[in-house]
């Protein structure tokens, strides 16, 4: 019976060893450029297109479900992009992505302002001690 708990404990090891790293360790870039305004970071094609091949977890694209990783920025407020300009947008701008995936292609607008979310305004976090006739 001692010996069948070895072995599946060597048997648990040896899998967590091989198995494939997943969550948010899996997600290690590399030669990307991080665009620090929109919390993404996007490598550039020998075509020229601009892939986002990571997205932060507490960007405006995570906030905003439309973008996601694999996807090819085609334009910023009409205008083709390099990853200069995405370098130069400001956390004040609104600006309007034009984005494709595979033969799909939109636009959309969106906010970079940063917005912390808090508990709702019902939830007590102070908690109060109750007397039992003390």
């Amino acid at each position: 019976m001692k010996t069948l708990k070895y072995i599946i404990m060597i048997v648990l090891v040896v899998f967590c060893a091989l198995a494939p790293r997943q969550g948010y360790a899996a997600t290690a870039v590399k030669n990307g450029e991080y665009i620090q305004a929109l919390d993404i970071t996007v490598a550039e094609t020998p075509s020229g297109d601009i892939d986002i091949i990571h997205i932060g977890r507490y960007g405006p694209f995570r906030r905003y479900s439309w973008f996601r990783v694999g996807d090819v920025i085609e334009a910023v407020d009409g205008k083709k992009v390099s990853i200069f300009d995405l370098q130069g947008i400001d956390r004040s701008q609104t600006p309007v992505i034009r984005y494709r995936r595979g033969q799909y292609t939109a636009e959309r607008q969106i906010s970079l302002e940063r917005t912390l979310y808090g508990y709702p305004p019902f939830v007590n976090l102070h908690k109060t001690r109750v007397s039992h006739g003390e």
